[in-house]
């Protein structure tokens, strides 16, 4: 690289190369010797500064919004309204609109607002609703809950009374030669009932409608909750059944006595 160099002696200006430093050479001007100097360092270059903002400067406006309005936004917000009065049926739109209208609005399209009051009531309808839902829920398994110990407690009942019926029974085979009453359905039992060996209420089930008969002579099948089994004696086989209840007295249960004094469900 050449750097400038000026004769001390002539003053006239010379080209020496760079690796020439201190090295003494000859002017070829006027003949005087001379010494390379060291090359001069190049001055730093001046730093960048802003230029000075002009009192009536204005920053640039924002972009304008996109154009057009948040259709789904409004959506949200008829759905939501609109879900008081139709069971929650368009409450989950509201709140599928509402999302949407958000995201839409934090974009720069207006409706915000709406969208959020539109999220907001679509989740209360569903709340609300799901509530609701949830009580009649409740309420029915409460219910059908307290069916099964009410039919519990008169299956319960029901099988007592045919244990006193059947001691009864054994009362009078003792007393008349281990005979039975031989008559079939009520005109068996009500020789029972007119025996005194049992009572007209013995046999209407607890909570029936069946109206309990007066006396043994008002007795018959009008006031009578089970099906008797005439003609056993003693010898008849244990299992045989001597009472059952009619179908439907005890909803689905029906209840069988054996002729050994046990109780069964059938």
């Amino acid at each position: 690289m050449s750097i400038e160099v000026k004769c001390p002696h002539c003053r006239q200006v010379l080209e020496a190369e760079e690796d020439m430093y201190g090295m003494t050479a000859e002017c070829p001007n006027c003949g005087g010797s001379m010494t390379v100097p060291k090359p001069a360092a190049a001055p730093p270059r001046p730093a960048l500064q802003p230029l000075p903002r002009p009192a009536n400067h204005r920053t640039a406006p924002p972009p304008p919004p996109p154009s057009g309005g948040n259709v789904l936004a409004l959506l949200s917000l008829i759905c939501g309204i609109i879900g008081f009065f139709t069971m929650g049926l368009t409450a989950l739109f509201a709140v599928i609109f509402g999302h949407m209208g958000r995201a839409k609005a934090r974009q720069g399209a207006p409706g915000g607002g709406m969208a959020k009051t539109g999220l907001t009531l679509g989740y209360v309808v569903i709340g609300l609703y799901g509530m609701i839902l949830g009580g009649y829920l409740l309420l029915g398994v409460v219910a059908s809950g307290g069916r099964a110990i009410d039919q519990g407690q008169a299956n319960a009942a029901c099988i007592s009374q045919m244990k006193s019926f059947y001691a009864g029974l054994r009362m009078y085979a003792n007393d008349f030669d281990y005979f039975y009453p031989p008559a079939a359905g009520a005109e068996g039992l009500r020789l029972l009932i007119r025996e005194r060996y049992a009572k007209p209420e013995l046999f209407v089930c607890p909570g029936s409608a069946t109206p309990v008969a007066g006396s043994a002579d008002a007795f018959g099948e009008a006031n009578n909750d089970f099906e008797y089994h005439g003609g056993l004696t003693e010898d008849s086989p244990p299992e045989a059944a001597v009472l059952r209840t009619k179908p439907g007295r005890l909803g689905d249960t029906t209840l069988v006595l054996r002729l050994d004094g046990s109780v069964e469900h059938e």
